[in-house]
């Protein structure tokens, strides 16, 4: 009993961490954690192996190389866990197919989208367009007002999912 007392009296004079200094040791911690997601996601094989189609392109204007079924369910698998389960909130929210949520998860990358082309294997302009479908006719927004990369990452602030 006298511990008990000794330790209640220990706790109360203990100093207490204010508000602001919960804030900023939460925030260190977010931080922390979405550099370590952003570092796994780009050191992960199908990372690895889009940089390897994309540099092949620009070396030699085709790539031997393309993502197979395995490598897109891997793109969707690390895409997740560096935004946090994004594309079951894009699926529940919107309806989308599995062939937009690989689109979603390309312009979720850090390559320009113009890039994308060589992963998907077709031209610029219809990477283009099916980013401007799936924002219309999808989400409801227009891509004069906003590009599907913008809305992606203002989704996922917006749903506590952002970890870039």
């Amino acid at each position: 009993l006298k511990k008990k007392a000794h330790h209640k009296a220990k706790e109360t004079n203990a100093p207490k961490k204010t508000d602001a200094l919960l804030s900023e040791e939460i925030n260190e911690m977010i931080n922390k954690r979405n550099s370590l997601a952003r570092e796994n996601y780009e050191s992960s094989q199908v990372f690895e192996k889009m940089t390897q189609i994309i540099n092949q392109h620009k070396k030699f204007e085709k790539s031997d190389i393309s993502l197979c079924p395995s490598d897109w369910h891997d793109l969707i698998v690390e895409t997740d866990r560096r935004w946090n389960q994004i594309t079951l909130h894009l699926q529940t929210d919107y309806m989308l197919t599995p062939d937009e949520i690989k689109v979603c998860c390309l312009y979720l990358t850090d390559f320009p989208t113009s890039h994308l082309q060589y992963i998907l294997n077709c031209s610029r302009d219809t990477v283009y367009k099916k980013g401007y479908q799936i924002l219309e006719n999808r989400i409801g927004q227009s891509r004069k007002q906003i590009s599907l990369k913008d809305f992606l990452r203002h989704y996922s602030q917006e749903k506590g999912l952002d970890h870039n």
